[in-house]
């Protein structure tokens, strides 16, 4: 899925792989160039399983994937041109 692109908004591109089975997904955020005073960015996850609560690995989230797509999740300012982050996303019953 590509979420956003730099060349419509001019501040970040996202893109994001999901598992045929929808278990998980790999988001790759990344902001090309920062904005002073910027607390970060909601990005809205497609592909998901509604109904699914998953993890956000590497912090202390647990959201359903409607809630995901829906809601979106909150990406926190990089502090910077050209940083990037890799988001992973796992199904809670998966494990």
């Amino acid at each position: 899925y590509r979420i956003a692109s730099y060349a419509e908004n001019h501040f970040y591109d996202c893109y994001e792989v999901v598992a045929k089975d929808r278990s998980e997904a790999l988001v790759t955020f990344v902001q090309v160039l920062g904005r002073p005073n910027q607390k970060g960015r909601l990005i809205h996850i497609p592909g998901l399983d509604p109904e699914r609560t998953y993890r956000v690995e590497g912090e202390d989230l647990t959201l359903t994937g409607g809630t995901l797509e829906r809601a979106g999740l909150f990406v926190q300012d990089l502090h910077g041109d050209f940083r990037s982050k890799l988001i992973h996303i796992v199904a809670v019953d998966g494990e």
